[in-house]
């Protein structure tokens, strides 16, 4: 609490318009996800898990609610790794590799069945 305190009496204007940007860039990642399964809760792995912890607790966790970004914003103020986030993140080899990763997940999970039907018979 108090690193957090800390970084939100030290910041400025800057600070904030740049954990906007980042904020903006994690979300346009989060969504190339989303696109390619149709949904948050049908991604593979992480989909039932985010449902259940949303019944479970009664909160949306992926929404856009206030509570999710001001705990975000807090976190990069604090971090000191904004900077480096943001300059990794708008990289055009980073998005173009994050494009392809997320594109041949349902060809490696697929894949992975595949072999699971035949190695059981």
């Amino acid at each position: 609490m108090n690193t957090w305190r800390d970084a939100v009496k030290h910041s400025d204007e800057v600070n904030y318009q740049e954990t906007y940007k980042l904020i903006t860039l994690l979300k346009e990642y989060w969504s190339d996800v989303v696109e390619i399964y149709g949904g948050t809760y049908n991604i593979p792995l992480i989909g039932e898990f985010i449902k259940k912890l949303e019944e479970d607790f009664q909160i949306k966790i992926f929404s856009d609610r206030p509570w999710f970004y001001r705990f975000v914003i807090l976190v990069l103020l604090s971090g000191g790794f904004g900077q480096h986030l943001m300059k990794f993140l708008t990289n055009q080899e980073t998005k173009d590799n994050w494009k392809h990763f997320i594109a041949s997940i349902p060809t490696l999970l697929a894949d992975n069945s595949k072999e699971e039907v035949n190695l059981n018979g």
